[in-house]
């Protein structure tokens, strides 16, 4: 999305501008611009969360009724109609509120309006897919803070400062949702891993990994344990990243996979060795 400033809008004659002359190039209509928006930001949302749908499905392990079945597809057709707003709201929000200003543009009609407006759509996702959301549009405030500091020379980034960051910022959200596993009110939040309530049993300690003390929260060798956490997130990862790779070419199957490369692996690596060096520190220490 291409950022407006003060001085593009009020010194180079954009206040003045034509709809179609900023918006929507391809129509002079704003209705014709809203049917075209509606209809692509509607095949892109249902494109982005079919995936992620067919993620949750699999996580859980276990074949669905009928019934849970239609509730998945009602709560995919909600997440869809969230992405269709959000998307073809912003054309339209902003040719409402240039007729209501006059038929003018400003800077703030023209983004921080339309945009706040739109973000009541988060209210179509159910309850408990809307910390999802936030988490996401918070993190991408996060992210576009750090870019803008960098590209202002105010703050270098490097991979092992990152690195650092990640680990420090992991070891913390654990701790705190550990913590949280005692109370009967937790803190909604969006995390791909939960850590393991803390036992209250104890026991002697065990050699290695092969075996199970009375405090370990699981069941069997705590090496079962690893290995399958392990082998879980990484298929998990996988799955995400083969997704995403061949549902855009989902028309040329042969072409889709063969868009499938060994680098598909690293999300499901980076998934498997969070979980599985987290639970093999968390034994032997």
């Amino acid at each position: 999305m291409v950022e407006f400033s003060r001085h593009v809008v009020n010194n180079c004659g954009l206040i003045h501008s034509s709809c179609s002359e900023l918006l929507h190039p391809w129509t002079n209509n704003c209705v014709d611009a809203f049917l075209s928006m509606a209809q692509n930001c509607t095949i892109g949302s249902l494109k982005f969360y079919a995936p992620i749908y067919l993620l949750q499905i699999l996580m859980r392990g276990k074949k669905l009724g009928k019934k849970e079945m239609m509730e998945q597809f009602k709560l995919y057709l909600k997440s869809g109609i969230f992405g269709l707003t959000v998307g073809s709201s912003f054309v339209t929000l902003n040719c409402i509120f240039r007729a209501l200003f006059f038929n003018q543009f400003s800077y703030y009609t023209t983004v921080l309006l339309p945009c706040t407006v739109s973000g009541l759509a988060v209210y179509f996702e159910p309850p408990h897919r809307r910390v999802m959301v936030v988490n996401l549009f918070v993190n991408l405030v996060f992210e576009y803070w750090l870019r803008t500091l960098e590209m202002k020379g105010w703050l270098r980034r490097t991979a092992g400062k990152e690195t650092l960051i990640f680990m420090l910022s992991s070891a913390v959200l654990f701790y705190l949702m550990r913590l949280e596993r005692e109370n009967n009110k937790r803190t909604p939040l969006f995390w791909f891993f939960t850590p393991p309530r803390v036992s209250q049993e104890q026991g002697e300690p065990v050699k290695g990994i092969m075996g199970r003390s009375p405090a370990c929260p699981h069941k069997g060798p705590c090496i079962n344990y690893v290995l399958k956490g392990t082998a879980q997130l990484f298929g998990v990862g996988c799955a995400m990243t083969m997704l995403r790779t061949i549902i855009p070419k989902i028309l040329t199957p042969a072409k889709a996979f063969k868009s499938l490369r060994l680098s598909h692996l690293k999300l499901g690596v980076f998934f498997g060795g969070y979980i599985g060096i987290y639970r093999v520190s968390f034994f032997t220490i």
